[in-house]
C-alpha cells in the first residue's frame, strides 16, 4: 500500500526517534481524587451538661463549697471543648481544638482515682502497689473486707485504723493523686484484681472470701469513674440515635473520637493545593493519633459491651485508624505526581510503589470492616432467651464498600504508573509490557467503577457522597490510560513487532513513610487534690441506666 512503501522509504534510525520522540510525551494519569471518606452520616455531639448537678448525691455534706470551684470548671471545660468540636465551627483553629480537649480531658481523667475518707492526711504517700496505685490513704477495709469503711455525714470515718492521721502530707498536684503518676493507664478493676491477687496469699479471707474477690470490690466501690451519666451521638448506629453510659473513661474516649472526626471533616472542607496539602497531610496524621489514643482508653476501661456506644466498639475505631492514614496516603500520591516533571527522583515506578501499599493498606482494613459488619451475631435477647437475627450493620457497609472501590482504584493507579514507565522506555520489551500493564490497569479501572457505584449506593441513604467527582475522576484514569495504549500499540505495530505478553509486570514493592502524630498522654489537672478525693462517696450515687437513647426522646441524663 502506499502507506507502506511510504514508511519503508523511512531511514530505521528516523522512525526509531519519532517513536521515541511520540513515547517521551506520554501525557500523565489524573491527579489522584482528593475526595475523602466522610467521616460519618452525623456529627458527634453531646448533650450539655453540669457536673455540680449531676454529682450532687455524690459529695460528702459539708464538702460541697470545696469541691465546688473543681466542679465548676469542668462544666465550664467541657462546653468549651464541645463547642471548639462543633463540626459547623469551621474556623476553629487545630491549634485551639486540641487545646480545648486537652484541657477538659486533664480534668477528667482525676475521675480515675480512687475516693478516700474525709479526714484522711495522705499518709504514706509514698507507699504504691504493684499497680502504682497509693494504698496508704484508702480506706480501711471493715471485717468482712467486702464493704468499704461507713463514712457519717458529718465528714469523718467511723471506722479508722490506727494512725491514720500519724503522718501528714501536703496537698500536691500529682505526688499524691491516685492514680499512676505520670497520667498513665489505669487498668480495668478486674485487671487491678487479678494483679493483686497474683501477689496475695492464697489462703481466703474471712467468710471465705477471696482477697481478689475483695480488692476487686473494695476498690469498685472507691471508684469515680462511674458517678456521672453522659450521652453522645453514636456514629455507629445507622439511624443516628445517641447513647447513654456511666464511666468517665467512656466519656474520654467519646471526646477523643470527637477530635477524629472534626479533624478529618477539616480536612475534607480544605481545598488543595501545594501548600495547603501539607497541612492537611499533618491534619490527617494528628487525626489518626487521636484516634490510636481513643482506642487505648476503650481498651484501658475494660467497660462491658452492653454499656458502650457501638462506635466504640466492634472495631469502628480501628478501622477509623486505617482510614485515616490511608487517607493521607493519598497526598503523598497527589504531592508526587504534581512534582514529577520538576524532581527527577520522582518516577513512575515511585509513584507505583505508593500506590502498591495504599492499595495493600485498603486491602488490610477489609478483613477489619468485615469483622465491624459482623459484630454483634448471634447475641442472645434477654428476654425471650431467643437468638437475635444479625442485623446488617449500615455503618460497616459503607465502609466495607469505599474500601473495596479505593483499593482497586490505587491498584489500577499503580499498574498504570508502572506502564507509563515501562513505555517511556522506548524499547521492544519496554512497549511490550507497558501495554498488557496499561491493559491491566484499565480492567482494574473498570472493575473499580463498579464498586464505587456500590459505594455510592450504599452510602446514599444517610450521607451525601458527591458521587459525579468520584465516577469522573475514574473515568478520567480510564480514557488517559487507553490513549497512551493506544500510542505504545501504534507505536509496536509499526516498529518493535513484540508480542503481548499474557501476564503483566510484578508490582513494585511497597513503598511509604507515613506515620501516625501520636497524641501526647494528657496528666491530671492539679486541682485534683487529695482534698478534692475526700469530698465524694462514690455509693450515694444513682444507678446509671446505660443504652439507647432516641433522637426524639428528651432523657438525655436521666436515670
Amino acid at each position: 500500500s502506499l502507506a507502506e512503501r511510504s514508511l519503508a522509504a523511512v531511514p530505521p534510525v528516523l522512525v526509531l526517534s519519532m517513536a521515541a520522540l511520540d513515547l517521551k510525551k506520554t501525557p500523565e494519569l489524573p491527579l489522584v481524587a482528593s475526595i475523602f471518606l466522610p467521616t460519618a452520616p452525623h456529627p458527634k455531639t453531646t448533650d450539655d451538661l453540669d457536673f455540680n448537678s449531676e454529682l450532687v448525691s455524690c459529695i460528702h455534706a459539708g464538702k460541697h463549697d470545696t469541691v465546688k470551684p473543681l466542679l465548676d470548671e469542668l462544666s465550664q471545660a467541657r462546653r468549651t471543648a464541645i463547642t471548639s468540636l462543633d463540626p459547623s465551627r469551621t474556623l476553629v483553629s487545630v491549634d485551639a481544638m486540641d487545646s480545648d480537649a486537652r484541657k477538659y480531658l486533664s480534668l477528667l481523667r482525676g475521675f480515675r482515682g480512687l475516693a478516700i475518707a474525709p479526714g484522711s492526711t495522705g499518709g504514706g504517700a509514698g507507699e504504691m502497689d504493684a499497680n502504682g496505685l497509693p494504698v496508704a490513704s484508702a480506706p480501711p477495709a471493715p471485717a468482712d473486707s467486702l464493704t468499704p469503711a461507713v463514712v457519717a455525714e458529718g465528714g469523718a470515718a467511723e471506722e479508722k485504723s490506727e494512725g491514720a492521721g500519724a503522718a501528714a502530707a501536703a496537698d500536691e498536684p500529682e505526688g499524691n493523686l491516685h492514680i499512676p503518676k505520670g497520667g498513665g493507664a489505669v487498668p480495668s478493676l478486674k485487671a487491678l484484681s487479678k494483679n493483686k491477687a497474683a501477689g496475695a496469699a492464697e489462703d481466703d479471707g474471712p467468710g471465705g472470701v477471696s482477697n481478689a474477690a475483695a480488692i476487686e470490690a473494695r476498690e469498685d466501690s472507691r471508684s469515680l469513674r462511674r458517678m456521672v451519666p453522659f450521652t453522645w451521638r453514636d456514629l455507629g448506629d445507622t439511624q443516628g440515635d445517641s447513647f447513654r453510659f456511666g464511666d468517665t473513661m467512656l466519656e474520654e474516649a467519646s471526646v477523643l473520637l470527637a477530635l477524629t472526626q472534626v479533624l478529618l471533616q477539616k480536612a475534607t472542607a480544605e481545598p488543595l493545593n501545594d501548600q495547603s496539602m501539607l497541612n492537611v497531610f499533618g491534619w490527617l496524621r494528628k487525626a489518626a493519633g487521636v484516634s490510636e489514643a481513643c482506642l487505648d482508653c476503650v481498651r484501658a476501661a475494660g467497660a462491658p459491651a452492653d454499656e458502650m456506644p457501638d462506635d466504640l466498639k466492634n472495631g469502628l475505631v480501628d478501622t477509623l485508624v486505617g482510614v485515616t492514614m490511608v487517607q493521607a496516603q493519598h497526598l503523598s500520591v497527589r504531592r508526587a505526581q504534581m512534582h514529577i516533571k520538576s524532581n527527577a527522583a520522582i518516577t513512575h515506578t515511585l509513584i507505583a510503589r505508593i500506590c502498591h501499599d495504599t492499595a495493600e493498606r485498603y486491602r488490610a482494613m477489609d478483613k477489619k470492616v468485615m469483622k465491624l459488619a459482623k459484630a454483634g451475631a448471634g447475641t442472645v435477647d434477654p428476654k425471650t432467651g431467643k437468638r437475635k437475627p444479625v442485623a446488617e450493620n449500615g455503618v460497616a457497609k459503607y465502609f466495607l464498600a469505599h474500601i473495596r472501590y479505593k483499593q482497586l482504584y490505587f491498584m489500577g493507579m499503580a499498574y498504570a504508573m508502572l506502564g507509563i514507565g515501562r513505555v517511556q522506555q522506548d524499547d521492544d520489551e519496554g512497549v511490550a509490557y507497558g501495554i498488557r500493564n496499561l491493559m491491566t490497569a484499565t480492567d482494574m479501572f473498570d472493575k473499580a467503577g463498579i464498586a464505587a457505584k456500590a459505594f455510592v449506593d450504599a452510602a446514599r441513604t444517610f450521607v451525601f457522597i458527591d458521587n459525579v467527582t468520584i465516577m469522573t475522576a475514574l473515568d478520567d484514569c480510564k480514557s488517559v490510560t487507553k490513549q497512551i495504549m493506544e500510542k505504545a500499540n501504534k507505536v509496536n505495530q509499526t516498529v518493535f513487532f513484540k508480542p503481548i505478553p499474557e501476564q503483566p509486570d510484578a508490582l513494585p514493592d511497597r513503598m511509604s513513610n507515613i506515620k501516625a502524630e501520636p497524641f501526647p498522654d494528657y496528666p491530671i489537672d492539679p486541682m485534683w487534690t487529695n482534698e478534692m478525693y475526700a469530698c465524694f462517696n462514690p455509693q450515694n450515687g444513682r444507678k446509671i441506666q446505660c443504652g439507647k437513647v432516641a433522637e426524639d426522646m428528651e432523657c438525655c441524663n436521666q436515670q
